[in-house]
């Protein structure tokens, strides 16, 4: 596979991912960033 075709790929779906965490966060009442949810996840 092509390098750049994979980074192109992977972070569109970072971007994706990040997003529906934010939108799920963010109707759930709870402020919290992104990147604290993705931690607190695992």
């Amino acid at each position: 596979m092509d390098l750049a075709l994979f980074i192109c790929l992977y972070s569109f779906f970072l971007i994706v991912f990040c997003l529906n965490i934010f939108e799920d966060t963010k109707f759930s009442g709870v402020e919290t960033s992104p990147i604290q949810v993705i931690f607190s996840e695992y």
